[in-house]
């Protein structure tokens, strides 16, 4: 997220932190790219806000 208020929905997000642990999951696409800045949605807001919305999940024990 850029530009977005960082405490919105944190329960939520320690619960969605919480399973993909628990399930040992991770984002591939963060993986490779960890320091990539690219999103999937925007808002023209003042300031605009920038948000990654889509995950590609799968089990750490996959070979990377």
């Amino acid at each position: 997220m850029k530009n977005g208020n960082i405490d919105t929905h944190k329960k939520c997000r320690n619960k969605l932190n919480s399973f993909l642990d628990s399930c040992n999951f991770c984002d591939i696409w963060r993986v490779f790219n960890p320091d990539k800045k690219q999103y999937t949605w925007h808002s023209n807001s003042k300031p605009p806000i920038f948000c990654r919305l889509d995950f590609f999940l799968i089990s750490n024990d996959f070979p990377k």
